[in-house]
């Protein structure tokens, strides 16, 4: 994500790798499938444990993403007013309203086109995984035993492809940058979220099916992916290669297993939402400002944007996990089971250190 936005700011035509770095939406995406399909694997080890595992669900994923979102809605409403170019220009006129807070404080901004990406810069995928949350005791519980792991493949395809058509050319006359937008809430990108629910149901491969073939087939996927498709079958193109390599690396094919216990992915999958948060307001209010050649065009402008960028990144998310992220998630934790809906937190044995290690690993933003 870094690289994608590094790269954005001033576009390096006729790269050859240029059409792979712009797919950032697409690296949110797998994190996404990711998402669904570690929180599907958390939810089934805790059942029988959690006295109202649905209220839990929810309170912890509050807890886990509102804290640190608020702080940042604070800097980034200190450090960006003023700024052109701060926010994109079809909402450059609501940036720093009070409707616009109060959508990102309830995290209704995801379903409102003008606010999805207006405050923090990165925030549309907040909203969307946020909506996702709120929906998704109701789809592991219920629907997802209903129809199986098939069938709700074929329903994110569905909803992914058909919901940005029919709000754009049904529902209601939204103008033309709108479409993106829309294409950027849930219904949108279900086909990620589908992918992870459908992950976790689908078992082990036999030997006929072995991380060599995967990664063929995912990289045959992927070469189609990079073909100049239009952007609302995007998602749906990037959605496959994604899907073959989580499962892949979930269940520890041979040729991927050192992935998972990669100390520096690891680390990074701690911290990666804090990053994720951070670098926008990094480099629209800092890195260009201030470092010379950074608003440059070609690959020098893009190394003056990446390096600061991400060395100023990695700092403040340390900071910011350190002193906002795991306090609020441990508070959390004791403060549910206090209200009875979960037990309390214990000491974690080895083998569930290695687990919460690897769902760490997995869950780090692209």
């Amino acid at each position: 994500m870094l690289l994608f936005h590094a790269y954005i700011v001033n576009v390096i035509p006729h790269i050859i790798w240029s059409r792979t770095v712009g797919q950032g939406a697409e690296g949110v995406g797998l994190f996404f499938i990711v998402s669904a399909l570690t929180l599907s694997a958390s939810w089934h080890h805790r059942q029988g444990r959690d006295p109202k595992p649905t209220a839990a669900f929810w309170a912890r994923r509050v807890f886990r993403i509102a804290p640190l979102f608020y702080v940042v809605l604070v800097v980034a409403w200190l450090i960006g007013q003023g700024k052109p170019g701060y926010a994109p220009h079809a909402m450059a006129q609501n940036v720093f309203t009070p409707g616009n807070l109060l959508a990102h404080v309830t995290f209704a901004f995801g379903w409102i086109p003008a606010y999805q990406n207006s405050w923090v810069g990165v925030e549309w995928s907040i909203g969307t995984e946020m909506a996702f949350y709120l929906l998704f005791p109701l789809l592991v519980q219920w629907l997802m035993p209903r129809v199986g792991p098939i069938r709700m493949l074929f329903l994110g395809f569905v909803t992914s492809l058909a919901w940005p058509w029919l709000m754009a050319h049904v529902f209601a006359p939204w103008p033309g940058w709108a479409y993106a937008f829309l294409f950027w809430s849930l219904p949108g990108q279900a086909v990620w979220f589908s992918l992870g629910l459908a992950l976790f149901w689908i078992p082990r491969p036999g030997r006929g099916l072995d991380s060599l073939s995967i990664w063929m087939i995912a990289a045959v996927a992927l070469a189609v992916a990079l073909m100049n498709v239009p952007p609302a079958y995007g998602a749906v193109m990037w959605a496959i290669p994604g899907g073959l390599l989580t499962y892949a690396v979930w269940h520890r094919l041979p040729g991927v297993r050192g992935i998972t216990q990669s100390r520096a992915l690891q680390y990074a999958g701690t911290r990666s939402y804090s990053w994720y948060l951070l670098h926008w307001p990094i480099l629209t209010a800092v890195v260009l400002p201030y470092f010379p050649d950074a608003g440059q065009q070609g690959a020098l402008g893009f190394v003056a944007r990446l390096i600061p960028m991400a060395g100023l990144t990695i700092v403040a998310g340390e900071l910011s996990y350190r002193f906002v992220e795991e306090p609020a998630r441990k508070w959390g934790q004791r403060l549910i089971a206090r209200w009875g809906w979960a037990q309390a937190p214990a000491a974690a044995s080895p083998q569930r250190e290695r687990e919460l290690a690897r769902e760490a690993q997995l869950s780090a933003r692209p």
